[in-house]
């Protein structure tokens, strides 16, 4: 019986250390995405139009990323807060477990690093041909 009890806990050793081995390797090598190109972004009124479009309207960075005044009808951001981070999601403030803090997106929060994760991670999306239909205002 110890002999049983002995073979079985090498057995059980080696399946662990195995597992951990696995782990190891998928966290060292995943996810597999080429570095992220040094790009330089030539600054334009235009350009600089089109990104505050997108981050304030779009894709609605400005809308966690601030600081709201939620005193007023549906939470204005203070100005001046603009991608500061800090706002707080929970359980009754967004029906997520636990407690989380958007981060500061701004060039003192987040680091060149960060933003070319993001475009490394946006640039392997598998292209999508699509046609999205175009802003109309209403009459």
């Amino acid at each position: 019986m110890k002999k049983f009890f002995k073979a079985g806990g090498y057995v059980a050793g080696a399946i662990l250390l195995v597992a951990l081995a696995a782990l190891t390797y998928f966290n060292m090598t995943y996810p597999r995405v080429n570095p992220a190109p040094d790009i330089k972004v030539q600054v334009t009124p235009a350009r600089l139009a089109r990104g505050e479009y997108l981050v304030n309207h779009v894709v609605g960075c400005a809308d966690c990323h601030s600081e709201r005044d939620w005193t007023k009808y549906a939470g204005p951001l203070v100005p001046g807060t603009e991608g500061k981070g800090g706002e707080k999601f929970d359980r009754q403030t967004a029906g997520v477990p636990g407690i989380v803090y958007a981060k500061n997106i701004t060039p003192a929060g987040m680091t060149d690093r960060d933003l070319g994760a993001m475009y490394a991670y946006l640039r392997t999306l598998k292209p999508i041909h699509h046609k999205v239909g175009k802003f109309t205002p209403e009459k």
